[in-house]
């Protein structure tokens, strides 16, 4: 497959998560569930995880408005898990 030169890096990772997408085809109703909870676990994680660097970086910047926002998102975060 022939791709521009500034894409070939993301080949490998374009064919592998294809693979991983039809393969779920074959295995069913369980498997796609777990792949999608998974995958919520990830994005709530990955939330809380950009909201405490928000935080760390507008103290640092001592922009206070900020900081109150994003210590209620994570309050937030931390209530839905």
């Amino acid at each position: 497959m022939k791709t521009f030169p500034s894409l070939e890096k993301f080949k490998e990772g374009f064919l592998c998560a294809w693979f991983l997408g039809l393969s779920y085809l074959f295995f069913g109703r369980n498997l796609l569930g777990w792949a999608v909870d998974m995958s919520s676990i990830g994005g709530a994680i990955s939330f809380g995880y950009t909201s405490i660097a928000t935080l760390k970086y507008a103290k640092q910047e001592k922009k206070n408005d900020i900081v109150i926002f994003a210590a209620i998102v994570f309050l937030f975060y931390r209530t839905r898990i």
